[in-house]
Order: C-alpha cells, then sequence, then structure tokens
C-alpha cells in the first residue's frame, strides 16, 4: 500500500510519499529534472517502469495512489471513426 501524508506548518508544509513495492525491486532513479512540454516538471522515475508516483512543478504536485479497497478495472479504449 502507498501512503501519502500532509503536515500542515507554521510557514507551509510538508507532503510525502511512501512508494509500498516489493524489496527486490530495483531502486527508483532520485529526482530528477525532466521538461515535458517545454514545462519542468521534477520527479523519481521507476527503471523498469519508466513511470513515476510522485511529481510537482512549479504550481502542482501530483500523487498516484493505487486502487482503492475493490480492484481497478480498465475500460477499453473506444476507436474513433
Amino acid at each position: 500500500m502507498c501512503t501519502v501524508t500532509y503536515v500542515p506548518l507554521k510557514n507551509g508544509s510538508c507532503l510525502t510519499s511512501n512508494r509500498d513495492e516489493k524489496v527486490a525491486r530495483e531502486k527508483a532513479i532520485p529526482p530528477t529534472e525532466y521538461f515535458i512540454n517545454n514545462k519542468k516538471v521534477i520527479f523519481p522515475k521507476d527503471p523498469k517502469a519508466g513511470g513515476t508516483w510522485f511529481a510537482y512543478d512549479e504550481k502542482n504536485i501530483i500523487i498516484l495512489l493505487n486502487g482503492a479497497k475493490e480492484k481497478t478495472h480498465h475500460k477499453k479504449s473506444i476507436s474513433k471513426k
């Protein structure tokens, strides 16, 4: 299970994200600056899958969490004709 913690502070806040993975899984690439659509985004990267679970830029913080109590069901994409 992944865990997110928000702690309000006197001069701002602290936000953490714990990625709960198998011990044998390769360690993540530390947070690095990437440019996506000409925008600087900073995030750690999973070296195996190439994705991330936590990213931020100058205005936003995005955290991806695991599914809820029920299994996630993916919908097939609908092709546009």
